[in-house]
């Protein structure tokens, strides 16, 4: 039986909050389920983050490093679908040891046919600022 679109976005939503919970605990081999071996993850921007990661273990090692600089804000995070696309939109407080700026991260998943996400494409509301702290933050040299 096809399922409808509805419960194709409900459980996108849902499998995406999974996926936040886990970060957060640091349970990162639950992504191995949801993710394809060849997903991708870019950050926009020109931060020592900014770039395109390809594979789960530099999306592993991505999500360690962010973890310095990033935490949510504990709003609610909101949700537009369209076809084999995600797009949600959370508020993140970006810091460093002289930081301390909440904005919007939007980040786009797209699918595969299978269900599986094959990219993620992060892009903060403020882009400068963003970039900057994180700049601030991170030693320059850090490795993904």
């Amino acid at each position: 039986m096809e399922r409808s679109d509805a419960e194709i976005q409900i459980e996108r939503e849902a499998v995406l909050l999974e996926l936040a919970t886990a970060y957060q605990r640091r349970e990162l081999d639950i992504f191995e389920a949801a993710v394809r071996p060849d997903m991708t993850l870019t950050l926009g921007g020109s931060s020592r983050l900014a770039g395109t990661y390809v594979g789960y273990d530099a999306f592993g090692r991505y999500l360690e490093v962010l973890r310095r600089v990033l935490r949510s804000a504990g709003q609610p995070i909101t949700f537009v679908h369209e076809k084999n696309e995600m797009t949600f939109k959370q508020v993140m407080v970006v810091y460093g040891p002289k930081h301390d700026a909440e904005m919007a991260l939007v980040v786009t998943v797209l699918y595969d046919d299978e269900g599986k996400i094959t990219s993620f494409l992060v892009l903060p509301e403020d882009q400068d600022l963003f970039d900057y702290v994180v700049d601030t933050s991170l030693p320059a040299e850090v490795f993904i």
